[in-house]
């Protein structure tokens, strides 16, 4: 049962899996079809650019943690899945790569970088302005530490 495992996370879809990039193709509608599917059916979500937060591993000793900003136009409008597939390939070459969440709860912080109290890298979306202040209040994170 899930009370064995206190700290698993679970998610998906699945973008790379032994280098086979599964996200470039499970979205198979057309634009027109999947925008008049309801927004968290998993065909439009996966199909439209939305922020973006993906694992992957690369080799057996390449962690990658990529936090995608989107909903500014101005500044950048986010990935579709296929394109965050696309991206992952075209710039890692990762062996397993997944996507985790999205949304405004797409945020990236490091240490000593970004907003200096919050150490927020990217431009969350929740607040609806292109800051470091969008961040959702979420209970699942990543620390990653030295």
């Amino acid at each position: 049962t899930i009370k064995n495992y206190p700290n698993v996370i679970s998610s998906g879809p699945l973008l790379i899996d032994d280098y086979k990039p599964y996200g470039e193709s499970f979205v198979y509608m057309s634009a027109t079809q999947y925008n008049a599917l309801a927004s968290e059916h998993p065909q439009h979500h996966q199909g439209v650019r939305h922020p973006r937060t993906a694992i992957a591993l690369a080799g057996t000793s390449r962690l990658i943690l990529l936090v995608a900003d989107g909903r500014y136009s101005s500044i950048c409008n986010g990935f579709s899945a296929k394109e965050l597939t696309q991206f992952l390939t075209k710039n890692f070459n990762p062996q397993y790569a997944l996507n985790m969440d999205g949304g405004g709860s797409s945020t990236m912080c490091i240490e000593d970088l970004g907003d200096p109290s919050t150490h927020v890298v990217n431009y969350p979306c929740d607040n609806k302005k292109a800051d470091h202040d969008g961040e959702r209040t979420v209970r699942t994170f990543f620390c990653v530490t030295r």
